[in-house]
């Protein structure tokens, strides 16, 4: 039987101690499958949580790592016409993208354009469709404002790239000086540095009559009432993470008084409502954005799949863009 090179973990903890470069039986494709190559992946934060254990549902081990790829379409499986081998795909919300070769569901997979990078076709998917999606639940409309807290951060950045594209205000929130210049590459122009004594009057100012119909909130605590006391009369609040780890702490009286909603988001459920017109509406969107460059996915390195370990330790430390598995 045919063997090929994955990054498996068969126990979970800390990724860099429990994942291994190992040979394992490389795949065949069933009805409306398609084996893929990898080309390039990228460690998203979920794939560290499933390794660790902690995420939303956990695998049976054991299990090869990654949820997203781009690749090429190296073998068709039954029932399988809209393909074809050696085209040039990516696939998101799979399993087991860490391996020389991955099988996915035909459902899945995307053509995409040899114009647009590898950096950004493989990484195109999971936070910027998350980031699309949190931007669409608030339904700004042009010249109106969101608020977004950890601005500066990656889906932060991407929801202000896409909201740039659209004319849609985005007042950014964030804790250091520093933040500024990378959200001003980004295209933006309101930037609010929450440290500042006098941040929410200068924002309150730059706002003046206009509609503020929701904020994105990552890291909770004490800032997401900050955010909803800005929030217009019957919008919406969404709590996208947790970042400082504590529970949000809304003042009643602007829930109450402006008919508030606060909901949470979960990109995994997001993912599965969304119907078929809906994703390739999406996908088209932030193809577009990326071949005009209007939109910057940045990748921090890439390593090779035998260095799995550096990499998911490399991923878990600060860094600037996102770390990249390939072959």
């Amino acid at each position: 039987m045919p063997l090929m090179y994955a990054a498996v973990f068969d126990a979970f903890g800390t990724p860099a101690e429990v994942i291994r470069h190992t040979e394992v039986t490389k795949p065949e494709p069933s009805l409306g499958e398609v084996r893929l190559k990898l080309v390039l992946s990228p460690i998203h934060n979920h794939d560290l949580l499933i390794i660790r254990g902690i995420y939303g549902f956990k695998p049976t081990l054991p299990y090869i790592g990654g949820s997203e790829a781009l690749a090429i379409v190296d073998k068709l499986g039954e029932n399988v016409t809209n393909l074809a081998i050696g085209d040039r795909v990516i696939a998101a919300g799979i399993s087991s993208a860490w391996g020389e070769y991955f099988i996915a569901d035909v459902k899945s997979i995307i053509p995409i354009p040899d114009a647009l990078p590898d950096e950004i076709a493989a990484q195109l998917v999971a936070m910027p469709i998350s980031a699309m999606m949190a931007l669409n639940r608030l339904k700004p409309k042009a010249n109106e404002w969101i608020i977004v807290n950890a601005a500066n951060g990656a889906v932060g950045k991407t929801i202000v790239q896409i909201a740039v594209s659209r004319d849609i205000r985005v007042a950014c929130l964030v804790t250091r000086a520093g933040a500024k210049l990378d959200l001003e590459n980004c295209g933006a122009s309101d930037i609010f540095i929450i440290t500042d004594s006098n941040w929410q009057n200068n924002l309150t100012n730059a706002i003046g009559n206009d509609r503020v119909v929701g904020g994105i909130d990552m890291i909770g605590g004490t800032l997401a009432g900050e955010m909803l006391h800005l929030i217009s009369k019957g919008g919406w609040l969404l709590s996208f993470g947790s970042i400082s780890n504590k529970p949000m702490q809304l003042e009643p009286t602007d829930l109450i008084y402006k008919e508030i909603t606060v909901k949470g988001f979960w990109a995994l459920q997001e993912f599965e409502r969304a119907s078929a017109d809906e994703m390739r509406a999406m996908i088209s969107e932030l193809i577009q954005l990326g071949l005009s460059n209007q939109l910057k996915l940045p990748v921090a390195e890439i390593f090779p799949l035998n260095c799995i370990a550096e990499a998911v330790a490399a991923s878990d430390q600060k860094r600037n863009g996102k770390i990249m598995i390939r072959p």
